[in-house]
């Protein structure tokens, strides 16, 4: 009997016809994602409803996990929950179809090929998960972020850094709008 070689490749012959209920546990590992792009806490879950029909199967279902995070402003470590819907349906290659793997992924969006024997959902599983890591986080909205010069926590108390008296790179533009009336209030003079 074939053995899938991971945990996100579903062997069609212990799918039953109709509706088939799955948790499948992994690691990032497992779904290809690479330290570089998520720093996982724990494993990934996929799960949800197997709808086969035949050599037919519809996903509906979910990818979850947890990823750490650095705060944007301040640099404080976030743990982020991830929930991500998965929904697919795949079905066996046809003889007609000779397009690569990655060719039939990029262009068939939602549609999964399998050999007949097992559905290999590794990629699927990586790219839900990716998709909803956050790429701006704070820790609280009023985050006051770090020092520029000591590099201190805002958050924690005020540094003891002198009070920057330089010309700030802004202060042209802060003083431009400052001279132009607001569009609200030219509209109100041209009525």
């Amino acid at each position: 009997m074939h053995r899938p070689a991971g945990p996100f490749q579903v062997l069609l012959a212990t799918l039953l016809e109709g509706a088939n209920h799955l948790r499948i546990e992994g690691s990032a590992e497992d779904a290809g994602i690479a330290a570089s792009e998520a720093e996982l806490e724990g494993g990934i879950v996929l799960e949800g409803i197997f709808i086969r029909a035949d050599q037919h199967v519809e996903i509906q279902a979910s990818v979850a996990g947890t990823v750490r995070v650095f705060c944007d402003r301040c640099l404080v470590p976030l743990v982020a929950p991830i929930q991500a819907p998965l929904r697919l349906f795949s079905e066996k290659r046809g003889e007609r179809d000779r397009r690569s793997d990655a060719e039939s992924r990029e262009e068939d969006d939602g549609l999964l090929y399998h050999d007949g024997r097992v559905l290999e959902l590794a990629e699927e599983v990586r790219e839900a998960f990716l998709l909803e890591v956050p790429w701006h986080t704070v820790c609280r909205p009023e985050c006051l972020g770090l020092c520029p010069r000591c590099g201190k926590n805002w958050n924690d108390g005020e540094c003891s850094c002198p009070p920057h008296r330089g010309a700030s790179p802004w202060d042209r533009l802060r003083g431009r709008l400052e001279e132009t009336p607001s569009s609200d209030a030219a509209r109100e003079k041209e009525s």
